[in-house]
């Protein structure tokens, strides 16, 4: 009987010492405390049109390693408006073309936020962001749809994104 009591005092200590090694270890994660990139960005896509990129209500966008959670990624363009949240994939790369690193998410629209009439309405988007030598220079929102897996497996197929960011774009990097 005895043995049976201390035997259940080590398991609620054992669960007890769970519990808190997860809540120290979990606090980082969810503060965000270290994004790959963040801000807010203008990408001048022809034919002069801009597109923004920035986080839910205008706030800057947060794009954080894999496993730590994430925020919605708002996109205005012109004629539609959509939200997506890399949960699937995000990371960083060095850029094969241009050099320095390229910051990239992807993940599902969130439902209900698309509003216009593009063909570029699917389920999935992807997002990267260029550093160059004098920060962020370039970007794109990517439409993957259901071959979403693949630029998780193969992040540099969103390398050398092609729109130039704007001037007045204010993006900071954690890589």
């Amino acid at each position: 009987m005895w043995e049976r009591r201390v035997s259940r005092r080590r398991g609620l200590f054992a669960i007890a010492g769970a519990v808190a090694l997860l809540a120290v270890v979990a606090v980082p994660f969810a503060a965000g405390a270290n994004p790959l990139a963040s801000g807010t960005v203008n990408e001048k896509v022809p034919p002069g049109t801009d597109w923004t990129i920035t986080g839910t209500n205008g706030q800057p966008f947060v794009i954080n390693s894999k496993g730590s959670p994430q925020s919605p990624i708002s996109v205005t363009a012109p004629g539609e408006t959509f939200q997506f949240t890399p949960t699937s994939c995000s990371g960083s790369f060095t850029d094969p073309k241009l050099g320095g690193t390229t910051v990239y998410g992807v993940g599902p629209v969130v439902t209900g936020s698309y509003s216009g009439s593009s063909s570029f309405k699917v389920s999935y988007y992807g997002y990267a962001i260029h550093k160059g030598p004098g920060g962020a220079d370039f970007s794109d929102v990517w439409g993957l749809g259901s071959y979403w897996f693949i630029y998780c497996a193969i992040p540099t197929l969103m390398a050398s994104p092609p729109y130039a960011v704007d001037a007045g774009s204010s993006v900071t990097f954690g890589v």
